[in-house]
């Protein structure tokens, strides 16, 4: 069962695919997002928190985790870049 609370579509894909990427190599997966990790995947009695980052990964913020025995991180580019414009521009 997966649930979503997503902020951008191209993140939910990248972590859609990094998910089936971890499963092919016999994690049980757990999707977040809006949450942290972004995915939480076990295998062999390991449990490790996965961030899929566009930006800057903060590495500190698993700095005093007691909860998870590792942290993956996967780092991504946008493809599509946007330039955002506001009314007041």
């Amino acid at each position: 069962k997966e649930i979503w609370i997503l902020h951008n579509e191209e993140h939910k894909k990248a972590i859609l695919q990094e998910a089936e990427i971890l499963k092919q190599q016999g994690f049980d997966i757990l999707i977040g997002d809006k949450i942290r990790p972004d995915i939480i995947a076990r295998k062999e009695n390991m449990v490790y928190a996965v961030e899929v980052e566009f930006n800057q990964p903060n590495y500190l913020k698993y700095q005093n985790n007691k909860i998870f025995n590792d942290v993956i991180w996967i780092k991504k580019e946008y493809k599509n870049k946007q330039k955002r414009t506001f009314k007041n521009e």
